[in-house]
């Protein structure tokens, strides 16, 4: 499914997991940027399928990207600590997503190796992400009750 004006990608999300979920709601699902380019499509594929098999468990899977420069212009994931490895790749716990760093703290994230680019691509279930969205929409009830 593709959001065809631009409004509000989480409502897109949850109309895609919904349909999905009618289907069977522990099979994965990805969500993708429409800007990316991507060379190695049968890597990236193997890299989908991990992340798929690794949503499974419940878990929401962001792609990290290793970085090849300090650049200013993309988010950075921070490595948490190594959850395990699936179909060979290795998968680590976010200990905190930056938000285009300034580029002394590019510098310093690259040199680190414990960044990566966050390459903005999802992999969930819609039975996880449908219930993430209700406590999310709950908090906001709440949150809204409270003020």
């Amino acid at each position: 499914m593709a959001e065809p004006v631009a409004r509000n990608t989480a409502a897109a999300i949850g109309l895609a997991a919904a349909h999905i979920a009618k289907r069977d709601e522990n099979q994965p699902m990805a969500v993708l940027p429409s800007d990316h380019f991507i060379a190695d499509t049968e890597g990236f594929a193997s890299v989908l399928k991990a992340a798929g098999e690794a949503a499974k468990s419940g878990s929401i899977i962001t792609l990290g990207i290793t970085p090849t420069r300090p650049e200013t212009g993309y988010g950075y994931l921070k490595l948490g600590e190594e959850r395990g490895h699936v179909e060979g790749k290795p998968f680590y716990a976010v200990d905190k997503f930056v938000e285009k760093p300034n580029l002394g703290t590019a510098v310093e994230y690259l040199v680190s190796g414990n960044y990566l680019w966050n390459g903005g691509i999802f992999i969930f279930t819609p039975k996880t992400i449908l219930a993430e969205m209700q406590v999310v929409t709950l908090l906001t009830f709440i949150s809204e009750a409270i003020e």
